[in-house]
């Protein structure tokens, strides 16, 4: 690895994170069709999968928006997995 520190390694982990992230949010949809045959199923996960950004977004903001920045990032950063 270069000479890569806080904020690149950050930005590295970050964009392959979010790309895992997008390619599973195609994915499974994609899998439940392929299994079931149903577009209704398909639609209603997609539509589950946004459910908690949807109602939890807005109220999360606003906390986030209180605390720390820097502590909040790297909270966020780690508990992500669990998710």
């Amino acid at each position: 690895m270069s000479h890569r520190t806080g904020f690149g390694l950050f930005a590295t982990a970050r964009a392959v994170s979010w790309s895992g992230s997008s390619i599973t949010a195609v994915a499974l949809p994609v899998l439940l069709y392929a299994r079931t045959e149903s577009a209704s199923l398909s639609g209603l996960l997609t539509a589950l999968e946004a459910l908690p950004y949807r109602v939890l977004g807005l109220p999360a903001g606003a906390l986030a928006d209180r605390w720390d920045h820097r502590r909040t990032m790297s909270r966020c950063s780690w508990y992500r997995p669990l998710s």
